[in-house]
């Protein structure tokens, strides 16, 4: 470890401090809660995996009324940044918590790391192309790409 555990710790406990804190200003993906209430009502699991603590994620999600139906949650494990995406560290935890083979799981992410974790998970990777040049970028590695989240409903 470059730097030692005490200052990984600071760090971290900072991040999260900002994490927590930005949510109450945070700007919501157009469609994304709506699209994870539409799979919880046609009775799909939907679970998060965020390089984000997993208090902020919990904390959203609380603010958001979806505590409750969203499992698994994994974020960033504390203290811990080598095991962030591009790891597959997240994602195996996920799986193994939900209990779920790989193939029958859609990941949805808005970057490339969250695609190169998907593909290297043998989870279904869809692709959310929400800023210009991405929808070009996904699509020489994977053809699921939607534009936006409220397209997700007819990908699911």
């Amino acid at each position: 470890m470059r730097f030692g555990q005490e200052v990984v710790q600071a760090v971290e406990s900072e991040l999260v401090s900002a994490e927590l804190e930005a949510i109450d200003s945070a700007t919501l993906t157009p469609g994304g809660l709506e699209s994870m209430r539409v799979a919880l009502a046609s009775g799909k699991a939907v679970g998060v995996l965020s390089n984000n603590s997993p208090k902020a994620i919990s904390r959203f999600l609380l603010s958001a009324g979806l505590l409750a139906d969203v499992e698994p949650v994994v974020g960033r494990a504390y203290g811990r940044p080598e095991l962030m995406k591009p790891h597959r560290y997240p994602l195996d935890r996920a799986l193994m918590s939900a209990q779920v083979c790989p193939g029958d799981v859609a990941f949805i992410g808005d970057s490339m790391t969250d695609i190169g974790v998907a593909l290297a998970g043998g989870v279904v990777p869809v692709a959310l192309a929400n800023k210009p040049g991405k929808r070009e970028r996904f699509e020489k590695i994977l053809a699921l790409v939607v534009d936006d989240m409220l397209e997700i409903e007819s990908v699911l």
